[in-house]
């Protein structure tokens, strides 16, 4: 009676403490459940097997000719799905999917080519806030660099408040001043985008389970906080949802006996370059 009571004690304790981690620290939660296997997660459909990649690549991967296939791998990389609406235009709203990248925190910019937006990432690590993107976006819009008094003139607010934003900005080092005027802190900036992942077929997602993942670096929260902060006030998320992308690691050892490894994506059956900004 003793040990059955403990063990209904043990099981509340389990239960509030995972409820109170939920509600309170939603990061925390994530990471336990990504860390621990204890439900199914979901991947895009994988439409490229590694065997097809295999076959179809095999002139371009073996350059020696004697080299040879080891048993490949599939790992799976973290996405936030985000359904979102927003507004294009005067009197036009939009309803879509955008794919988020939660290893290097950029945003997919299309399906087939698997483009990405660059800077988001450093966004998302400085907690780049709602003014923060003011300035961010204006300076976009100019070509990346522009003079205090544009700056002033095209965000239509007084010296005192502007100046408040560029502090903020220089102390996350999200730009950097040049004399009198500031510039993106960003090499190739890609910042004013449409929230919109475009895709040529519709997303199917499977359920899978004990399959390798790896773990995100940003968060579903911290995503959703900035996509808000970066897109403005008429861009809603609907839903976000944690997903995985297939990634076969094909494994090829030479006549030499180096090996080599390339990665591809099994969505779109391109090569996948991988970028964290953990790394």
């Amino acid at each position: 009676m003793i040990r059955l009571l403990s063990t209904l004690l043990t099981l509340a304790l389990g239960v509030y403490g995972f409820w109170f981690l939920s509600n309170h620290y939603p990061d925390v939660t994530t990471k336990i459940v990504e860390h621990l296997d204890i439900r199914q997660f979901h991947a895009l459909e994988m439409k490229y097997t590694a065997s097809q990649l295999m076959d179809k690549h095999r002139g371009e991967l073996f350059p020696k000719g004697k080299s040879h296939y080891l048993a490949p791998l599939t790992e799976f990389y973290p996405y936030a799905l985000m359904e979102v609406k927003y507004t294009p235009s005067a009197g036009y709203t939009k309803e879509s999917l955008l794919l988020w990248d939660l290893s290097d925190g950029e945003a997919i910019l299309n399906g087939k080519y698997w483009d990405k937006t660059h800077g988001f990432g450093d966004c998302l690590s400085a907690s780049a806030s709602h003014f923060d993107f003011k300035v961010l976006h204006f300076l976009s819009s100019k070509g990346g660099s522009v003079a205090e008094e544009q700056l002033l003139k095209g965000l239509f607010v007084d010296a005192r408040t502007l100046k408040g934003w560029i502090t903020s900005c220089l102390k996350k080092k999200l730009i950097i001043q040049n004399g009198s005027s500031y510039r993106l802190h960003f090499q190739n900036p890609k910042l004013r985008i449409t929230p919109e992942t475009q895709l040529e077929e519709k997303l199917l997602i499977k359920p899978l389970k004990e399959s390798p993942r790896l773990p995100s670096y940003f968060s579903l929260t911290q995503v959703e906080k900035m996509a808000n902060c970066a897109f403005g006030e008429n861009f809603t998320i609907r839903k976000i949802t944690l997903i995985y992308l297939p990634v076969h690691n094909l494994i090829v050892q030479n006549p030499d006996g180096s090996v080599q490894t390339t990665l591809w994506n099994a969505f779109n059956g391109r090569p996948f370059i991988h970028s964290s900004s953990a790394s």
